[in-house]
């Protein structure tokens, strides 16, 4: 069979195709130009990724946990930085401050 690259979503519609049963998953890839293996590896991945979605301890917790971890920590080096400006004006305005001091 010709290679045909298939959308995000031709993928799915082709696979939920073969769940709805209407017709043999031949026919289907039939008429949609597709391997019966592609067709498998498809479904097979898909079935996959609706077991991860659904698993709300493991790696979609860990992905999240991540996420939230990545969000803090940049939140934490903005602030970081901020205290490190103004450590760095203060320090700036007390020298002018004595040289205005000593010039005066």
């Amino acid at each position: 069979m010709a290679r045909k690259g298939r959308s995000l979503e031709e993928k799915p519609a082709i696979v939920l195709e073969g769940f709805q049963g209407n017709s043999a998953v031949a026919d289907i890839c039939r008429g949609n130009g597709v391997s019966r293996p592609q067709y498998y590896k498809w479904r097979d991945k898909f079935i996959e990724g609706g077991k991860s979605s659904l698993d709300t301890s493991g790696k979609n917790g860990d992905a999240r946990l991540k996420s939230k971890i990545n969000e803090l920590e940049r939140a934490l080096g903005r602030v970081t930085m901020k205290v490190e400006i103004l450590k760095k004006t203060r320090k700036c305005r007390a020298g002018s401050e004595t040289l205005q001091r000593l010039s005066g």
